[in-house]
């Protein structure tokens, strides 16, 4: 009988520590997921340590600035040069502008013809090579800038965005 009596008394020892050990690790497992999800949480709503954010907290600070002015134009379709194949290229252009009221339409619609012109004339000089990447990309929107801001009112054009891009 004393044996009967201790191997029971060792049977919950070793199922103790097996139920120790299961909860030990599901511990350490919830506390790795809840670290990970608040700093998520903390990296995607960081916007107080933002540079731009200035004195006022990120928040605060988008609430109370508008928006830029956007001055939209028609996507361009333009045949480019690439060895002896025909392509196209398909550009939207949209400027940021810089203006008190909401009359930007209204005030840069006069200097639309030269405008138009202007970066026609500049996209079928391009070729392929040239636009394909990133850095041509960026050459281009440096370009558009420069004509537009020699077209347009001083001081009027502060970005310039391509919101469609396809070359085919």
């Amino acid at each position: 009988m004393a044996r009967d009596e201790e191997e029971p008394e060792e049977k919950p020892e070793a199922g103790n520590k097996k139920s120790m050990m299961i909860v030990v690790i599901l511990v350490v497992s919830l506390v790795c997921i809840g670290a990970g999800v608040f700093f998520y949480l903390k990296s995607s709503d960081g916007e107080s340590s933002h540079p731009s954010a200035g004195k006022k907290s990120g928040k605060h600070a988008q609430k109370n600035e508008e928006p830029a002015a956007i001055f939209a134009m028609e996507p361009f379709v333009v045949n480019i040069r690439d060895n002896s194949d025909v392509r196209y290229l398909k550009l939207k252009v949209e400027f940021e502008v810089e203006s008190e009221g909401k009359e930007v339409k209204a005030e840069l619609d006069p200097y639309l013809p030269q405008v138009k012109d202007a970066i026609l004339m500049l996209l079928t000089s391009k070729t392929l090579d040239e636009v394909k990447d990133v850095a041509g990309k960026t050459r281009l929107k440096q370009e558009i800038m420069s004509s537009a801001c020699r077209i347009f009112p001083r001081g009027k054009v502060t970005k310039v965005f391509f919101t469609d891009f396809v070359v085919q």
